[in-house]
């Protein structure tokens, strides 16, 4: 009882989220948690607050089974709800659509899975530096050795093998990004597939929406520096067209390096699954 007081101020405290894993609490031990997940059979029977006394519980589960005796355990009284199998219609009240292999839909998946990678992105800024330092170095070489040309033949063929160089810059992020990717394969095919948390759709729809701002960061420090320094037309239908043909590439290559990194191998792993009833509640900051 002590250990589980301290959680719940911890969690208080410092903001946190704290989940646990007990077997049949006592009535005391139960009423600290704030919400509660009640898993049978592999599936989910019940998600959400416990509420006062486990009021919300109760409420949710004695709508199909016996309310409980006014003293007596909610934790005691789900485990017999369960054992009676009275849970399993209470489930499919709390999932109707039990036909459905995730619990939310594609376009929501995507929409969490997004911003949880853009987030990891933010916080490991390595990938943005990278990208960041092959553009501008990549730019300041190319104007530094082919500065100001003019309109002779040389000069001219020397504009189209730099056009072609614009076209490339990004690859030597391609591995970078391929790389990274890679790895969040790896870990979603061993640790989030089983647990049907989303789907691989969104994992790679979310690597393709986070890479293209980093693309076209990419293009706004490259070609302002590349396209002066090599005096190329300053007119704005000329410059811009150009700045959007190496957009286009850029987001390109940088997608292309997601599509390589699915089609990777991977020598999948074996994994077990538990189906006896247990409680997890959490504890809400």
């Amino acid at each position: 009882m002590s250990i589980v007081a301290f959680l719940r101020r911890l969690a208080q405290v410092e903001n946190l989220s704290i989940i646990c894993t007990i077997h049949q609490p006592s009535s005391v031990l139960f009423n600290q948690f704030d919400d509660a997940t009640f898993d049978s059979g592999g599936k989910t029977a019940y998600f959400g607050p416990i509420g006062e006394n486990g009021a919300s519980v109760i409420h949710c589960f004695s709508r199909l089974a016996a309310p409980p005796a006014r003293d007596e355990n909610p934790a005691e009284y789900l485990l017999e709800v369960e054992i009676s199998g009275m849970v399993e219609l209470v489930g499919k009240r709390q999932r109707p659509e039990e036909s459905q292999e995730y619990a939310t839909p594609l376009i929501k998946q995507i929409k969490v899975v997004t911003i949880r990678l853009w987030l990891i992105l933010r916080r490991t800024p390595s990938l943005g530096y990278a990208l960041l330092f092959n553009s501008v170095l990549s730019a300041i070489i190319c104007g530094v050795l082919f500065f100001q040309l003019k309109n002779s033949i040389l000069d001219t063929q020397s504009r189209a093998f730099l056009m072609f160089f614009a076209a490339t810059v990004i690859i030597p992020i391609v591995n970078s990004i391929e790389v990274q990717f890679v790895f969040a394969r790896d870990l979603y095919d061993l640790r989030e597939r089983n647990s049907k948390m989303y789907f691989w759709i969104a994992v790679v729809s979310a690597y393709l929406l986070c890479v293209t701002p980093y693309a076209i960061l990419g293009s706004v420090t490259f070609l302002p520096i590349f396209w002066y320094m090599l005096g190329m037309c300053m007119k704005a239908p000329i410059a811009g067209f150009a700045y959007f043909v190496v957009v286009l590439l850029q987001i390109w290559h940088s997608h292309l390096a997601i599509w390589l990194g699915a089609l990777v191998p991977l020598q999948r792993g074996s994994s077990t699954r538990s189906s006896s009833p247990s409680l997890k509640p959490q504890l809400a900051s």
